[in-house]
């Protein structure tokens, strides 16, 4: 296994879903960055890097597989800000969350930063984004750039110098974490990634252990599963629907059944929001060059998934914090980090 460190340079623009090219928006485009790349955009970094071109493949997670390897799975993100590593918090309020070994104290009452009474939380705040304003290129000819007429557009970008502030502490240790599984490339360099010629210095390292193995052990009969990065499922399903897909996933991967429990209300009990999320644009060349990958209803970081298994251990829960969760968890969607949810003093 090999952990990926991603120190973005100067700015950094992540796309978020919906509309951003101008030429489809019009003169008014403007685009909202994410706080953190969606695992789409570092699996097609991973696949520019390794050197390979995209197939023709029909299904876009194949096409991508195609590239990195059937032994590819990619786990993440985490922010490692002034020494210490964090878990992202995307709901309505935006923040990160320190990753350390105490057990966040979970109450079914509320569905806020609350939740994490036990935990360092730092709110993410307004002053690390910056306004960009680019105006539109046309397709580059002999080495030249043209300028589409009136083509202006606006971004919202990161200011990654202002970010390690949040700590309060000034500091220029920010970046991402990823665990890459089936890598067998070495990455070092500076290299194009955040939008706009912005560049990050990306350098892979090899890893004995997962945080898995640093910050978890098995001591209850709970199982706490934080998502990590969206964890991506089909559209329209209601509550029951989603409850009855999220066992499925965990009886599929890890073969282990899950109990009914009075405590959780059933057999899961889901905290968080689900948004529509699009895959992204692919990247193959020829007849499906910018073809729309399909969209998808995502559980959010930040959710919570409770769950009470029978007879589970150690290598159950690795198991499925390495294939992750729901579709495209190969490529990093779906990425949960288990924890142990002590939910006995909030009931009664």
């Amino acid at each position: 296994m090999k952990e990926l460190y991603i120190k973005p340079i100067i700015r950094a623009f992540y796309r978020g879903p919906g509309e951003f090219d101008p030429s489809s928006r019009g003169v008014a485009s403007s685009g909202l960055t994410n706080f953190y790349p969606y695992p789409s955009s570092i699996a097609g970094l991973l696949g520019w890097l390794i050197g390979s071109g995209l197939g023709e493949s029909l299904d876009w997670i194949d096409e991508l597989i195609s590239v990195l390897g059937e032994d590819i799975y990619i786990r993440g993100p985490y922010i490692y800000l002034n020494s210490k590593k964090y878990l992202i918090y995307d709901l309505k309020t935006k923040a990160i969350v320190e990753l350390n070994d105490k057990p966040l104290k979970i109450d079914i009452h509320k569905r806020d930063l609350n939740k994490f009474r036990n935990s360092n939380y730092i709110l993410i705040d307004e002053d690390i984004f910056r306004e960009w304003i680019g105006i539109a290129l046309e397709v580059r000819s002999e080495k030249k750039k043209t300028v589409r007429e009136g083509m202006l557009y606006a971004e919202t970008v990161i200011d990654v110098e202002a970010f390690p502030n949040m700590e309060k502490g000034r500091s220029s240790d920010f970046g991402y974490i990823y665990e890459i599984y089936g890598l067998e490339k070495d990455i070092k360099g500076l290299y194009r990634f955040g939008g706009e010629e912005s560049k990050a210095y990306i350098i892979s390292k090899d890893a004995n252990s997962t945080l898995v193995d640093k910050y978890f052990t098995v001591d209850s009969e709970y199982l706490g599963l934080y998502i990590v990065s969206p964890l991506l499922f089909p559209t329209g399903l209601d509550n029951e629907e989603l409850a009855r897909y999220i066992i499925r996933e965990i009886k599929d991967i890890t073969g282990v059944d899950i109990e009914h429990d009075d405590i959780i209300g059933g057999k899961v009990l889901l905290i968080g929001e689900t948004k529509i999320l699009g895959a992204g644009i692919s990247s193959a060349t020829g007849v499906r060059r910018l073809s729309r990958r399909p969209l998808y209803e995502a559980l959010m970081p930040g959710s919570i998934i409770i769950v009470k298994p029978k007879n589970f251990d150690i290598i159950h829960v690795k198991n499925l914090y390495i294939k992750g969760m729901g579709a495209a968890s190969q490529i990093g969607y779906g990425t949960i980090f288990p924890f142990k949810p002590v939910i006995e003093e909030v009931i009664g």
